[in-house]
Order: C-alpha cells, then structure tokens, then sequence
C-alpha cells in the first residue's frame, strides 16, 4: 500500500487557486437584443360604439424583408369590413410601410382587441411581429408604446357620448 505525502497548508492554497482560476467564469450578456421589425397600430377615425373605423398599421425593420405583408389576425368582437391581409412586398432597413385597415365596432360589448401581425422574410428566415389596439367599452387605448423591457404603456380615455 502505497502511503502519499501530506501537502503542506500554504501550498494546498496555491493549488487550490490555480484550479478556480481554470475553472469557466459565468457568461454576462451586454447587448441590448431587440426584434428587429417594429409594429405601431393608430386609430384614423374616433372610437365610438358600432363606428367604422380605420387603423393604420406602421411597420419598420433594422434588417430588409422581402414578401412582407400585415395581417388583421382577430378583429376580436369587431367585425372586419375590408381586407384582413396587405401586401406590403419589400420593406428596406430602416425604412416603413403603411397598410389600413376597416372594422365595425359593436354597439355594445366589453373590451375588444384588434390584433395585427407583420410577417416577412428576413436574412435567416421568417420574421413576425405582432400588435394589438385596444379597444375599450369607453374609449381607445392611445400612444402604446413599447419599452425596453418589453412592457407595454397603454394609456386610455373615456368617451362622452
């Protein structure tokens, strides 16, 4: 039987040390990772029970998108009076384009969201990006804005009427 030598304490340390400093640190993220399609949805026309009423889908991308196009993917209790779809072709870095679209809000009901999606195809595949208006029994949601951590302010007035 084979008898090992004892390490004395300060070199038990220095050993110690060496084998924490081969040891892989944590990896600490520092970018700011943000989609790179942006949506906005306004209202063009005043929020009023059973109104018609136009929204307009703004989308913006860091990265080109080719075949690009919105689309009205639930008009929640609203009923949708045109187009659900836009085709919006090649969208350019940096640059925006429009599409509109129309809905007959009830003329009673609770809280409605009209959904949007933005789908486009990017440098590694399909990108998508959604939006929602939201539509309140007693006014329009105004000035969503979205900040970075991902949460949205949504603000909202009541309609006299």
């Amino acid at each position: 039987m084979r008898h090992r030598k004892a390490v004395p304490g300060r070199f038990r340390a220095v050993i110690l040390g060496l084998a924490l400093a081969t040891l892989p640190t944590a990896a600490v993220a520092t970018a700011d990772i943000q989609h790179p399609v942006s949506v906005t949805v306004t209202a063009l026309d005043p929020i009023q029970r059973g109104a018609s009423v136009r929204f307009l889908v703004r989308a913006t991308t860091r990265v080109g998108l080719g075949r690009t196009e919105v689309r009205l993917t639930n008009a929640g209790k609203a009923t949708v009076a045109g187009a659900n779809r836009v085709q919006l072709g090649r969208l350019e870095r940096g640059k925006s384009k429009d599409a509109t679209f129309r809905v007959v809000l009830p003329n009673s009901g609770e809280r409605t969201l009209v959904q949007f999606k933005v789908v486009g195809e990017g440098p590694n595949g399909m990108l998508a990006r959604g939006a929602a208006y939201n539509v309140l029994p007693d006014g329009p949601t105004e000035h969503l804005t979205q900040t970075n951590s991902g949460t949205l302010d949504a603000p909202a007035r009541r309609i006299d009427q």
